[in-house]
């Protein structure tokens, strides 16, 4: 067979769970997915730890792990602060799929790629997804097409503006969903059909938000099944599965959670991290961050302008000029603090390190024996109110990931079912959730079908696998210079601890 026809389509379903998949196939509820596990692939495809988009993501579309490729969380710490950032692209330390198959005369078509702004460069077309500003942005390159895409499906958009969700009516998001994803579906087939590609990847972020929400209600999380579903089916009809190869994966699984654990709150208790005993008056007076955050977000332009402040030097002063009840950074006294964890994270927890946080106290001598005593803490603490711990596994970070790289988390925690790690320094250590009861977990999916995907006989068990699969599709070698910490995963997940 010719090289040069060989194709290959990726579909990204955010969040889409391995379990809640496959009881939707058995009960013949999606077709086409059914089709694909029955005459191809379906397996269950593992997250990073912790399972957390941006990283996740991030290890699909590189073929590494967090600690290769660079990318933990949403947000970096400012150099020389501990203010956060979002994460860009110039983040990533490892070129991505679409820039080794562009140097190998491939064209792209990417559409919505999580945590790909700006977009680069590439030979093709790459629209970015969750992670951009807003779609006032530069969000498509060629530029060109920035323009047929507003104009012809004005419904389209980077998010669908979660920041502004009515948490007493969770419901209110409903329709913009549904108008987001219907324009996502309307340009990827227009951009299928009318452009030249040899790797196609449209990534849809439908069930992550509706499954933070609705976990308990399949029925709704169903409804959204099918709608990829019959798109997945309109792909089957308009390619050759002789020179075409489908994959679709998703990033993380999804699972019910009734319990928050902040961590921070927790490390204060133990006197690991200590907070600030002056209040002052704004706390009383001025709107808080997050109030002004919700208002910003109603609109394009005021995502925009989140996003800018977020990435300038101003940051500091806005939080300290208006009071907040998540972000933790202002509240907390780092002359006296020896470990905390990153909000937003979902599981890393930092020392604050000599040499590498701004105010760090820790000695790098020291630094193994607090670690040892904050897992052994950690795996003692039980929930009062179910006597189950929080965290199923705690991980060094460095031994985790085989790498003595100064970035890397000091430790990883792996949420137990029914919990979610969280920042909340002042909140109690445990929290009940009322309105937010969904939770991303270890196991994703992976279904392919094509003559290629079996022929090769390439094992996939986990986000890393991806890239060196769609590689070997077109017979580009992929090369992965530390395998150890893969090998370790694996031997995790045999051993069912992840």
């Amino acid at each position: 067979m010719n090289k040069r026809r060989e194709k290959v389509i990726l579909i990204g379903i955010d969040g889409a769970d391995y379990y809640i998949t496959r009881k939707f196939i058995k009960e013949n509820k999606l077709p086409n997915l059914k089709r694909i596990a029955e005459d191809g692939i379906f397996s269950k495809l593992g997250s990073t730890i912790p399972p957390l988009s941006p990283s996740a993501w991030t290890s699909i579309f590189t073929g590494y792990t967090p600690a290769e490729h660079g990318i933990y969380g949403f947000t970096k710490r400012r150099k020389d602060s501990y203010f956060p950032r979002p994460i860009s692209t110039k983040d990533r330390k490892t070129d991505a799929i679409w820039t080794i198959l562009s140097q190998h005369g491939k064209r792209c078509i990417l559409i919505n790629i999580p945590f790909s702004y700006p977009p680069e460069k590439i030979n093709g077309i790459m629209i970015t997804g969750l992670g951009t500003p807003s779609k006032d942005s530069e969000f498509v390159y060629p530029t060109k097409y920035r323009k047929m895409i507003l104009e012809e499906y004005p419904d389209y958009d980077v998010d669908f503006g979660e920041d502004t969700i009515d948490f007493g009516n969770p419901d209110s998001i409903l329709p913009k969903i549904d108008k987001v994803t219907n324009a996502q579906i309307k340009l990827s087939k227009k951009l299928f059909l009318e452009e030249e590609w040899y790797f196609f990847c449209s990534v849809f972020r439908s069930l992550d938000v509706i499954q933070h929400f609705f976990i308990n209600d399949l029925e709704k999380i169903l409804k959204y099944y099918k709608v990829i579903d019959d798109f997945i089916g309109w792909v089957i009809d308009n390619i050759d599965l002789s020179n075409t190869s489908l994959i679709i994966c998703s990033d993380h699984g999804f699972s019910y959670s009734h319990t928050y654990f902040n961590v921070n709150a927790w490390l204060r208790e133990r006197g690991y991290l200590y907070i600030r005993r002056n209040k002052c008056i704004k706390d009383r007076v001025l709107p808080s961050i997050e109030f002004i955050r919700r208002i910003l977000a109603r609109s394009n332009i005021g995502r925009k302008i989140l996003y800018m402040a977020k990435n300038s030097n101003m940051t500091k002063y806005i939080f300290k000029l208006f009071p907040s009840s998540e972000i933790d950074v202002n509240k907390i006294d780092w002359s006296k603090t020896k470990a905390y964890f990153w909000d937003g994270s979902f599981g890393l927890i930092y020392l604050n390190l000599k040499g590498r946080e701004p105010k760090g106290i820790v000695e790098i001598s020291e630094r193994d024996k607090i670690i040892d005593e904050i897992i052994n803490d950690i795996k003692k603490l039980k929930d009062p109110k179910t006597g189950e711990c929080p965290v199923k596994e705690v991980f060094k970070g460095r031994e985790f990931y085989n790498s003595n790289d100064i970035d890397i988390p000091d430790i990883i925690l792996l949420r137990n079912d029914g919990y979610t790690l969280r920042s909340g320094v002042t909140e109690d250590i445990f929290r009940r959730k009322e309105k937010y009861p969904g939770d991303h977990s270890i196991n994703g999916i992976f279904l392919a079908i094509g003559s290629k995907i079996k022929e090769l006989n390439i094992g996939v068990s986990d986000v890393t696998d991806i890239t060196p699969l769609v590689l070997s599709i077109y017979g580009i070698e992929f090369k992965r210079d530390t395998l150890k910490i893969r090998e370790a995963i694996k031997k995790l997940r045999l051993e069912g601890k992840i």
